[in-house]
């Protein structure tokens, strides 16, 4: 939906002293707190904080003479000014229509009766010891507040804090476990591995497991092998930026023709979110952990992801081989489609397809420790 009449405003933020440019930010929010866009049928609340770059800032705000928006009078903006090494400010301003962006300093501040506050002139800088009461001559500066100060106004009776939500007291103040984002998974991390190697201590973002786990390796004859598609889930625990997928190539077959081989991911819902251009290539050379980069890298959300092998060609050797964990048919205890960790699914694929229904995985060749293949992802 679009916003009301906007306005771009501006500033920039100097040290007088030296012409240096300022660092800090710049805090900025509606007055009252709510404005209500009748015409465009929306509610207007919250406001935005803006870095200074270079000392300066450039917003685009609702202007406060906006049709149709209500309250019809008394809108504003608050300009909370935060720079660095200097005593925060308040200022309260009124934003007209205008065709171009306008700068804050000819910005109208509003008098005192909208923004809250009158000050007196500056005192004398005041000596150490006895102070002249509030007031008197010497005093130094007043602050008067008003009571429609629209940065301190607040119609409620403060409520006390109850010693009883104190800890030890009759109903003391909790946080249950479920309540912390992401509480939950980093203790079952730390209590099944402890100090053991994680994937961020070698470089990776995430694996399938361990790689010191994969202590055997999947032979590949050509029964059965060509065209069909394996399937190892991963799970996410944060937000990454996917461009690899990692092999533990252990053995090659250098009398192997293969064509039309690739890897790629798929999220939960059987989407194909990512592929490698044909991995043919780099499979008769390099027995070695290696990366195999995505056409297309791109930004996996936390959650649930199969990595997908499809391999096609002739060999007879069985020295095409992969780093593996040697799992058996108990890998999928607990386990159905369309969450089984290790499966396989088609066959007679040249590529891989755009989706997959992963309700149809199968366990037909889990017996052999096929598809517990290890993958690392960066």
């Amino acid at each position: 939906m679009p916003l009301p009449t906007t306005r771009v405003v501006t500033g920039h933020y100097v040290n007088p002293a030296t012409g240096a440019s300022c660092t800090g930010r710049v805090v900025l929010a509606p007055y009252p707190g709510v404005w209500t866009d009748e015409t465009g049928d929306q509610v207007l609340t919250g406001g935005t904080t803006v870095a200074l770059v270079s000392g300066a800032f450039s917003v685009t705000l609702v202007t406060t003479d906006a049709a149709g928006v209500e309250p019809a009078t008394g809108r504003l903006w608050i300009l909370d000014e935060r720079i660095d090494g200097r005593p925060y400010r308040r200022r309260a301003f009124e934003l007209d229509a205008g065709v171009s962006s306008i700068d804050i300093t000819d910005l109208v501040i509003a008098g005192p009766a909208a923004a809250g506050y009158t000050r007196g002139p500056e005192g004398p800088q005041g000596e150490t010891g006895p102070q002249p009461p509030l007031g008197a001559a010497g005093a130094g500066p007043t602050v008067a507040l008003r009571s429609d100060d629209p940065t301190t106004t607040n119609a409620r009776t403060p409520t006390a804090h109850a010693a009883s939500h104190a800890s030890g007291g009759t109903d003391p103040v909790t946080v249950a476990p479920a309540q912390v984002s992401g509480l939950t998974d980093a203790l079952a991390l730390a209590s099944t591995q402890g100090w053991a190697d994680r994937p961020q201590d070698q470089g990776l973002l995430a694996w399938t497991y361990d790689p010191n786990m994969a202590g055997h390796v999947t032979a590949q004859s050509n029964g059965g092998v060509a065209g069909r598609i394996t399937l190892v889930r991963i799970i996410l625990r944060e937000a990454i930026t996917w461009s690899n997928i990692w092999i533990g190539l252990a053995g090659l077959d250098a009398a192997a023709v293969l064509s039309n081989c690739y890897l790629g991911v798929y999220d939960s819902a059987g989407n194909r979110v990512g592929v490698t251009a044909d991995i043919s290539s780099s499979l008769m050379t390099g027995a070695t952990a290696k990366a195999l980069p995505l056409v297309t890298p791109f930004s996996a959300a936390a959650g649930t992801y199969f990595i997908a092998m499809l391999l096609n060609g002739t060999w007879a050797t069985n020295s095409l081989t992969f780093k593996s964990s040697g799992a058996g048919i108990s890998v999928n205890a607990g386990l159905s489609a369309p969450n089984l960790r290790y499966s396989n699914m088609l066959s007679g694929q040249a590529s891989l397809p755009a989706s997959l229904t992963l309700s149809s995985q199968s366990t037909s060749i889990i017996n052999t420790g096929w598809a517990s293949q290890w993958y690392g992802v960066s």
